[in-house]
């Protein structure tokens, strides 16, 4: 397994998770009571922020793939 592409996405999940939970798209987690309605809200909320968490690790992956390429010079020898 490629290191770069590791480190780059735990990097990336954890930055997703970092601007879900304090970014302009914070989905609201806290809630007063758990009723049916608010259940099916909690569960979104925790689906959206997943998604986003996991759409930044994707990118963290890509950026970690070629960030490690370009430090070991694989691209001149292609």
């Amino acid at each position: 397994m490629r290191k770069g592409m590791l480190l780059g996405a735990i990097a990336g999940f954890l930055a997703g998770l970092l601007l879900q939970s304090r970014g302009m798209l914070t989905t609201g987690m806290v809630s007063s009571g758990l009723s049916p309605n608010t259940f099916q809200f909690l569960a979104a909320s925790v689906s959206v922020t997943v998604f986003v968490a996991a759409a930044c690790g994707i990118v963290g992956a890509f950026l970690g793939a070629v960030l490690e390429d370009a430090l070991q010079g694989n691209h001149l020898r292609r």
